[in-house]
């Protein structure tokens, strides 16, 4: 009786590795996943979820982890590199100083539209970028969709950059983007966003700079006259994944992660399109006034930035200098 129970235990442990379904390979892992608080990445993630688990015949799962609770952009990515978390989605500016690439997104109108943002960040140069994050001990997934900074005042509306020439303008803590609003002729000043709707309010500055979502946000279309759409910096959302943890993965897993990523991408690049243009179209009833520059208005400033030398900055600091001669290159010749 011991002998054919045996018997039967071998020969179904032979069925199961010759089927590909050996015990140890249906063991589910577990991911965790830590995530902005925009709704397009929300919405997005649970794109990813259900893709991932899918695909890899349920032996991952994603556990979400939404509105930053795992920490800020720098924290999460720092996580991530540890390995306690194992997913994480970030805006590259705050992590720039941890992978160098990063910095080539502070360039001032490097990209004049979401065609040309796509055209790089979906394209070779792109993915190249996210290769070379594994000598950084990262798995770059893919590149998510933070969109373009804008300039809103009160009482100035930009074309050129004589019209910025001595504008106190509340912007990020970031030293590029300190310099590029000097380059333009204005007097820069970081400010916690929490305090800047009070301090427009009060007229301790004549304007801010943000993204659609984030001018939405915080309520400042209702203070702004002028939201001049000048797209002087483009971010991109990066979603990232710890290295070692990836290759943890057996192929079938690694590939639902793969495809998970490209078609979360997808869906949260459409969402945060659509709503940056639901957005702008309530703003005229609002009282505000749409100011839309052509590329010839905006290479007036993008080459103010690059004879003030934040260009080569720029290229100092990356660890591959190349993605930003690329990119202009490239874009050049569109």
């Amino acid at each position: 009786m011991r002998k054919g129970i045996r018997f039967t235990a071998i020969a179904v442990a032979v069925v199961f590795v010759l089927s590909g379904f050996a015990p140890s390979a249906m063991a589910v892992e577990r991911l965790i996943f830590a995530n902005i608080s925009l709704e397009s990445g929300i919405q997005a993630a649970e794109v990813f979820k259900q893709v991932a688990e899918r695909k890899s015949n349920g032996t991952l799962e994603i556990q979400l982890f939404h509105n930053n609770v795992l920490g800020d952009d720098r924290t999460a990515v720092e996580t991530t590199h540890f390995g306690d978390i194992d997913i994480a989605v970030s805006s590259t500016s705050p992590v720039a100083t941890i992978i160098n690439d990063f910095f080539m997104f502070d360039a001032p109108f490097l990209f004049f539209d979401e065609a040309a943002a796509d055209s790089i960040l979906l394209g070779p140069v792109g993915q190249e970028i996210l290769d070379n994050m594994q000598e950084r001990g990262f798995k770059g997934l893919a590149f998510w969709e933070n969109g373009f900074r804008h300039f809103t005042s009160n009482n100035i509306a930009v074309r050129t950059p004589s019209d910025a020439s001595g504008v106190t303008v509340r912007t990020m803590e970031n030293e590029i983007h300190l310099a590029i609003w000097r380059s333009f002729g204005a007097n820069p000043t970081p400010m916690a966003m929490t305090e800047v709707f009070t301090a427009l309010q009060q007229g301790t500055f004549d304007a801010q700079e943000n993204t659609i979502g984030t001018i939405d946000g915080f309520g400042l279309a209702e203070i702004q006259r002028y939201i001049s759409l000048t797209g002087h910096v483009y971010t991109p959302f990066i979603v990232l994944m710890n290295m070692d943890r990836f290759n943890g993965l057996n192929e079938v897993q690694q590939q639902a992660i793969l495809k998970a990523a490209e078609a979360s991408t997808a869906f949260q690049r459409e969402f945060a399109r659509n709503f940056d243009a639901t957005t702008m179209a309530a703003w005229p009833d609002m009282g505000v006034t749409i100011v839309t520059l052509t590329d010839e208005e905006k290479s007036a400033f993008q080459q103010l930035g690059m004879d003030a030398g934040i260009f080569d900055t720029i290229r100092s600091r990356m660890n591959n200098p190349q993605f930003l001669d690329q990119t202009l290159e490239y874009l050049a010749a569109r």
